[in-house]
């Protein structure tokens, strides 16, 4: 879905947020964005993927990083 920021109004725990282009390249990271916070606006971003916090520096992704998304067989 379309996003280019994100919200943790109600939620209990810190998450992980990377911010694509329509290539699925990183253009911007929020790491370890906590309850009740809001994350920047990302006006390149097309879509988010929120992921377990710590997920950012434990796989080392950096912006300009591109992923591939497919389904688990």
């Amino acid at each position: 879905m379309p996003s280019r920021g994100v919200h943790m109004i109600g939620m209990v725990l810190p998450i992980d947020v990377l911010f694509l282009d329509c290539q699925k390249s990183i253009v911007a990271m929020e790491e370890s964005l906590q309850p009740f916070r809001i994350s920047g606006i990302h006006q390149e971003a097309r879509t988010a993927l929120e992921l377990p916090v710590h997920t950012i520096r434990w796989t080392g992704t950096r912006v300009g990083d591109r992923l591939e998304i497919a389904p688990v067989a």
